[in-house]
Formats: structure tokens, sequence, C-alpha cells
């Protein structure tokens, strides 16, 4: 199984029309992901404290007609639960969220990971009625584009789980 590519991600998130990346630096995707972009990438990297504040953000960037995604990892998902469940389902935003498996083990599906904090998220978003989407290995990000254009077409919010850091 060959790994994702982080240019192969940064493209389809150009191919979807983002305009702007809402981050808080993760160790799975920042090397190949957030750097890249922030070098090389038309698309605008904000960089901010927290991952609800991402969130918060890309409502108010939907608000402007802009696209955007948010780039954390899993541990700030947990930490940004209310703030999904209440600006994304609740008032129904098209929040798209790339959240980065912090020390995943490649080929384990998240539910059935030895690492807690894994084995919870998807439950969680089932118990949530929150769309998400796995991808580990090259040419699963062919799927991102797809799902940007379904959840701005929906406005509800899609998890994207990024199961090995990217090359």
């Amino acid at each position: 199984m060959s790994n994702l590519t982080g240019r192969t991600i940064i493209e389809a998130l150009e191919y979807a029309g983002i305009e702007y990346v809402l981050s808080v630096p993760d160790i799975t995707t920042s090397e190949n992901v957030l750097k890249p972009l922030m070098e090389v990438s038309p698309i605008k990297v904000i960089q901010v404290c927290k991952e609800d504040e991402g969130i918060s953000i890309a409502a108010g960037l939907y608000a402007t007609n802009k696209k955007s995604v948010v780039l954390i990892q899993h541990t700030g998902l947990l930490d940004s639960i209310n703030c999904l469940r209440a600006v994304s389902m609740e008032i129904q935003n098209p929040t798209v969220l790339l959240v980065g498996l912090l020390r995943h083990e490649p080929g384990i599906q998240p539910k059935d990971s030895s690492r807690y904090g894994i084995q919870i998220i998807t439950p969680i978003l089932d118990s949530m009625n929150v769309p998400y989407s796995y991808i580990e290995k090259n040419g699963d990000e062919q799927k991102i584009s797809k799902i940007i254009e379904n959840c701005y077409k929906k406005c509800k919010p899609h998890v994207i789980l990024i199961g090995g850091e990217p090359t």
C-alpha cells in the first residue's frame, strides 16, 4: 500500500475551489500538506489558535461566499465537538474538516485502533450524524473534491480522517 501524497491532497483542494485552509499545525500533515500549501499553493493558509476557532472562521468565510477547509488533528476535533455541533450541524454550515490521526497504525480502521483517542472518533461522529470518510492510501485523495462539493451543496459538515502521514 503506497502512502497518500501531500501534493495530490493539495491538488484535490485546488480542484474543489478551496480558497482558504484554516489550520492548527499538526504532526500528521504539517510537513507534506501544510508547509507546501504555505509555500507554493494559491490557497491561503490561516493559522488559528484553537480548532473550534477554525470552524467558526470557516462559517464566516462561507457567509461571504468563500470556500475553506479546516486542517487539524484528531485531538483538536475532540476539543471542537461542541462547535461542530452548533455551527456545522445546527446552523448547517458546510464545514469540511481534514483530520490527521496522530500516531495511527497503518492499515487499521480508526475504530480498531489501539489508541483510545482515535478509537472513539468514528463512534462520536456516528452519534452526531456527522458524515465522515477515511483516507489512507494513494488514490484516496480523489474522493476529496467530491466530498467538498457535496458538503457545500448540502450545507452539512464532513470529516475526512487522514490515516497515514502523507508523503
